[in-house]
């Protein structure tokens, strides 16, 4: 399976604060465009979104690090990191 772009709109923003955290991780990797706050959603700004995931090279950095990922073990990591807590 590989990972695809990532398009976040924060409609819980106020109450969720990791939402626009994540929107915005996603968007510092390249695999998909800034998070849309609620108050920013519009028709224009969600056809933008599609039009940066749907990029070339928005599609070629999610595949790469949907390759990089899967060389991770997560589950391993995280028993080592929470075995030092």
């Amino acid at each position: 399976m590989e990972l695809v772009p990532l398009l976040l709109v924060c409609w819980l923003e106020d109450l969720l604060l990791y939402q626009p955290f994540r929107g915005q991780m996603i968007a510092n990797c390249g695999v998909g465009p800034p998070p849309i706050v609620k108050k920013k959603f519009n028709s224009e700004a969600l056809a933008n979104a599609f039009r940066f995931c749907m990029l070339q090279s928005t599609q070629e950095k999610a595949k790469a690090l949907g390759e990089e990922m899967r060389k991770e073990n997560g589950i391993r990591t995280g028993v080592q990191v929470c075995a030092f807590c």
